[in-house]
């Protein structure tokens, strides 16, 4: 795995990449906004570590950027501002997660670790490449669906529901769905089990972190925001359905 760690501090930058590459990362690094963007194409990590305050664009700036352009690596955001308003700031930007300044070894390394963890590939190591297609049923083929387009695409079909884990991308009825980062994130994890319950703490859990369960995070606004793009009549939804004082499910359309 290959980490970018952006910081206009060269001290700072040093340190981390001894530290990761001490547990067998791959590192590249930015010493401004501007230079992230062209790492970001150049080096195509595969997470990025993001100071909030740099030259050229600050990281707020960069992390809707990059969000806006359609990459979904995780995003983690260092500052020294750790206020709950600046973590609620970083995260609407379309961040992962958020590490004050200054922060020690063992925290850096398990944060890293923790969005590893949450962000990893649903294919498994040696697993063959071609495309597995996870029906509404719960069973997995390994004949491509015609509606991909990458030869290794992992697709969740639930009814005229798409999902291309891989492409980051959506669709329903054969027209593509324009999801924020986050809105195509909770679709995912809740298209793992398609029937199960998440509630909002789980949602918060797996996708944030548990540092953020007492936070201002609306899943609820989340939801609705997913239900007026993939449901005909958000009223009345046929897929992302609320189970009263449980969370929320996926509905199975076989």
């Amino acid at each position: 795995m290959k980490i970018l760690i952006a910081d206009d501090e060269p001290s700072l930058r040093l340190a981390v990449r001894l530290i990761l590459e001490k547990r067998g990362y791959g590192v590249c690094e930015a010493g401004d906004g501007l230079q992230v963007l062209t790492q970001l194409q150049r080096e195509q990590p595969d997470m990025l570590l993001l100071d909030v305050s740099m030259p050229k664009l600050d990281g707020l700036e960069v992390c809707s950027s990059i969000r806006d352009m359609g990459f979904g690596l995780p995003i983690m955001m260092l500052s020294a501002k750790g206020g709950s308003d600046d973590r609620v700031r970083g995260l609407k930007s379309g961040a992962d997660d958020y590490l004050g300044k200054p922060f020690s070894e063992e925290e850096l390394v398990l944060r890293v670790e923790s969005l590893c963890r949450r962000f990893a590939h649903p294919r498994a190591e040696g697993a063959p490449t071609a495309p597995r297609v996870r029906h509404s049923s719960g069973s997995v083929s390994g004949t491509a669906s015609p509606l991909s387009e990458s030869p290794d695409a992992t697709l969740r079909i639930i009814g005229e529901l798409v999902i291309d884990l891989r492409r980051c991308e959506a669709s329903i009825g054969g027209a593509p769905v324009s999801l924020t980062h986050r809105e195509f994130q909770i679709l995912a994890l809740l298209s793992e089990e398609p029937g199960a319950v998440l509630s909002r703490e789980e949602i918060i859990e797996r996708l944030w972190g548990s540092d953020y369960l007492d936070g201002s995070i609306s899943i609820p606004t989340y939801i609705r925001h997913i239900r007026q793009k993939i449901e005909a009549d958000p009223s009345d939804p046929r897929y992302l359905q609320t189970v009263t004082r449980f969370g929320y499910r996926l509905e199975r359309r076989d």
